[in-house]
């Protein structure tokens, strides 16, 4: 489906949930571009890897869907997706060759899905605009 190679992914931690595991969330810099502290740094190509699987997980599933199922679960996949969507444009600026493009190759996927598959009544809006104006930039 991508790069993101079973062989090359972290493996996740068991939540118990039953549920993918959640990517790394919030702004690990301080703005100046350096980490905060190495206690809390994650790098961009181990943030590259998780979230690059976990999109793809969320596609999978949701792909499985083809809109069916809860929809408070539906919606939270694609809340989801569109958080990934920002994260991984975020990383664009950190990674070059191959692992530049696994990230591009995930934002196409997610991209293609979203054209399948537009929202309409998104429950973050606001995050939402943000992940489709990054999408529709994508070549």
């Amino acid at each position: 489906m991508s790069g993101f190679e079973p062989n090359q992914q972290p493996k996740p931690e068991s939540k118990g949930s039953g549920g993918p595991p959640k990517p790394p969330t919030g702004d690990l810099l301080d703005g100046s571009g350096e980490p905060e502290s190495d206690d809390n740094y994650i790098s961009p190509e181990t943030k590259m890897y998780s979230v690059g699987s976990h999109t793809m997980q969320i596609l999978q599933t949701l792909t499985d869907l083809h809109g069916g199922g809860r929809p408070r679960i539906r919606e939270s996949l694609e809340t989801d997706l569109d958080q990934n969507a920002v994260l991984l444009s975020g990383l664009t600026s950190q990674l070059q060759g191959e692992n530049l493009a696994r990230v591009m190759e995930s934002l196409r996927l997610i991209r293609d899905y979203r054209r399948r598959h537009p929202r309409s009544d998104a429950s973050n809006r606001q995050q939402a605009e943000q992940a489709q104006k990054i999408l529709d930039e994508i070549r």
